[in-house]
């Protein structure tokens, strides 16, 4: 360092000019006041010291000396310069140097925390105990690192607490004195309470040592967000304790609803679809309950179970188990959910009873409990041998019986082994709880409804009849049926559905013949007949009626009538169809009617080419039919060759017939007297003929 002189000489006086700015590094901004002390340190202007003097200038200063005059142009282009006396800087430069002081690195700590949190209506009261260490000697500040959370109260050592606020916002405490001191808080924090849970959010100071306790009123869970070391439900203060494990920085502690408030403001509907399965052994119900929650979240539902039942299954998505106990003489199934929901839940009930009352037959109830409405859609399925009679409703709207079909059960829906087939019977909507249905059962006759079709063929070497039969068995599964047959008639073949579902299948049968008398063909079907369902049977029957293949012109043919033995109903169609050569009239008919061509696709006769058809509505009916023949009509032509020898006379004759509007199967022709015995007749063209 050297001290520069001008060219006026060495500045003489008192005068000092120190040049301090506010400095900034390239990195960050100083304060004013540390501004000012570094520009006090990095520059100076010293006046009034002598050149010559070694001295007199500190070590490691630079110092400039201004003539007096020139100040002005320094002060102008700095303003925040200031002019000092020798004294006062040497003052400033001793201030700036600090001794450097050993310190604790935390001068006050938290040993350890206890809080205890209290939930009450909409809020929480929170009581924590600090115990805080202090070091250092003075006044310290120790943070609070609190958010979340109101400060109603702080005492420290029993004394109203200092506490401030920092430039972030942060609470301090003030707190002096080496040794132990105890803060209590009192503190609030907002309670969140949605439809399902109760959520509390806050944070609150720790310590390497803490316990949280907290009580709840009622009978309440915590769902997330805090470590639970114990849980204890007081019933006689209708609270709930936890023993908590403390945690740092933000917490948010999820918890179910307050069971007792829960029960009084909470609003369930419930729609229920309820089949009720009666057979001659028991009688099951199948329910499917819809529960929808309006307000506030359940953990639970409950329903009176119908008396004489035993519930046997009940199944939800959100089940976690179900129980039976009995109050004022009814029993109740509590239905316990894994979780509070203000979801929709779908229940699955299943009961059952044994045997089914089938004389006073009431409709069981699926009564549910707390809960604001309940509609319902009821059906009633009966064993298919049985019938209901003397239905009762009351309160109940009936509707049809079709739309039980999308919304039956699950449990009806699942197929059993040797399950016993059903019908609906009744369907009915019941808007509110208090409805009844009431019948008798009584076991149907086994019927069997036949529908016939008979096509007769009649031909020029007999005849043939091609059968249907559709039958309908009602209240049991037939196995096997009979259909009489007219005498001298045969049965040739049955066909039908065989057992893998096959058509025209053959079916095994067995034929009955009394001589003389109607015969009778037992058929065996090996799937069975299903009540419900038709089944349909093929058959085909010849005949060729005595003296047929004769010569006549006019016939009388009785129709061959093959009915079901048994049949409850029978009705059916008769078609007769003939030969081009033959011509088929009704001579005689008796309780039938002609049947128009519409009609005949009800009886599988849609395309079928027929002479007559008639159609008849009870068994019993007769036709007699006439077949005339149709004559033909000849013309010929002859030729005659003759070769006359010594020995005798040879003849050839050729005849050229010409057949017109029928058939024929005899020619005639006239010879000579004379001619003898030995004639040959042959056909030409490949024309056989038979010699008599």
């Amino acid at each position: 360092m050297s001290n520069v002189t001008t060219r006026s000489g060495v500045l003489n006086g008192a005068g000092f000019l120190a040049m301090c700015g506010n400095q900034r590094s390239r990195s960050e901004k100083w304060s004013v006041s540390a501004a000012l002390s570094a520009a006090l340190l990095a520059f100076a202007l010293c006046g009034a010291v002598r050149a010559d003097d070694p001295a007199a200038a500190p070590a490691k200063t630079r110092e400039i000396f201004v003539p007096y005059a020139e100040l002005k142009v320094l002060l102008d282009n700095a303003p925040q310069r200031v002019l000092l006396s020798r004294e006062q800087y040497d003052a400033l430069v001793k201030k700036a140097k600090k001794t450097p002081e050993t310190t604790l690195p935390h001068a006050a700590v938290t040993v350890s925390s206890d809080y205890e949190i209290t939930i009450e209506n909409q809020r929480a009261r929170l009581q924590g105990t600090l115990a805080i260490e202090v070091l250092g000697e003075g006044m310290q500040a120790l943070p609070l690192d609190l958010a979340g959370v109101g400060l109603m109260s702080a005492k420290l050592d029993d004394r109203d607490a200092p506490i401030g606020r920092d430039p972030s916002g942060r609470l301090n405490l003030l707190v002096s004195g080496v040794g132990r001191h105890k803060l209590v808080l009192n503190l609030v924090a907002a309670l969140e309470t949605t439809a399902a849970q109760q959520i509390l959010n806050f944070r609150l100071a720790s310590a390497p040592v803490g316990r949280w306790k907290l009580t709840a009123p009622g009978d309440v869970e915590i769902k997330g967000g805090a470590d639970v070391v114990s849980r204890v439900v007081d019933k006689k203060a209708a609270v709930t304790r936890f023993e908590l494990l403390p945690r740092v920085g933000d917490s948010t502690i999820m918890m179910s609803l307050n069971s007792h408030l829960q029960k009084t403001e909470q609003a369930v509907a419930a729609r229920c679809v309820l089949i009720d399965e009666v057979t001659e052994a028991y009688e099951k119900i199948h329910a499917t309950a819809t529960c929808v929650v309006l307000h506030k979240a359940v953990d639970r539902f409950r329903f009176v179970v119908p008396e004489g039942f035993e519930v046997t299954e009940i199944t939800s998505p959100l089940l976690a188990r179900w129980d039976i106990e009995t109050q004022a003489k009814q029993r109740i199934a509590n239905v316990r959910l894994r979780e509070t929901t203000t979801e929709t839940v779908v229940l699955n009930v299943a009961a059952i009873r044994t045997p089914a009352p089938l004389k006073q037959w009431h409709l069981p109830r699926l009564e549910f409990l707390d809960v604001v409405s309940q509609v319902s859609v009821l059906g009633l399925l009966v064993e298919e041998q049985f019938k209901a009679e003397s239905l009762d409703p009351k309160e109940l709207i009936g509707i049809d019986t079709a739309v039980l079909n999308p919304v039956l059960p699950a449990t009806l829906l699942r197929p059993e082994s040797g399950a016993v087939p059903l019908r609906a019977v009744a369907a009915y909507y019941a808007p509110q709880i208090g409805y009844e249905l009431s019948a008798e059962f009584t076991r149907a006759k086994a019927a069997l409804a036949v529908t016939t079709n008979l096509l007769l063929t009649v031909k020029e070497k007999g005849c043939e009849v091609r059968g249907g039969f559709a039958l309908l068995a009602d209240a049991e599964k037939r196995f096997s049926f009979d259909f009489t047959v007219p005498p001298l008639w045969q049965v040739a073949e049955v066909t039908g559905i065989g057992p893998n579902g096959q058509p025209n299948a053959p079916l095994v049968i067995e034929r009955y013949n009394i001589e003389g008398k109607p015969g009778r063909v037992h058929v065996k079907v090996p799937q069975g007949i299903v009540p419900g369902k038709v089944y349909v049977v093929n058959f085909r029957a010849e005949h060729t009626p005595p003296g047929w293949l004769s010569e006549w012109k006019t016939r009388s043919l009785e129709f061959p009538m093959f009915a079901v033995v048994g049949a409850e109903r029978d009705e059916g169609a008769v078609a007769v169809s003939v030969d081009d050569d033959l011509i088929a009239r009704g001579d005689k008919l008796d309780r039938l009617v002609p049947l128009t061509e519409p009609e005949k696709a009800r009886f599988g006769l849609a395309q079928t080419a027929t002479s007559l058809a008639y159609r008849y509505e009870s068994p019993g009916s007769k036709a007699t039919l006439a077949i005339d023949r149709t004559p033909a009509r000849l013309t010929a032509r002859s030729f005659a060759f003759f070769q006359i020898l010594p020995v005798g006379l040879t003849a050839h004759y050729e005849l050229i017939y010409n057949v017109e509007d029928a058939k024929t199967r005899r020619l005639s022709l006239l010879l000579p007297a004379s001619t003898p015995e030995s004639v040959s007749i042959r056909g030409l063209g490949g024309v056989p003929l038979k010699e008599f």
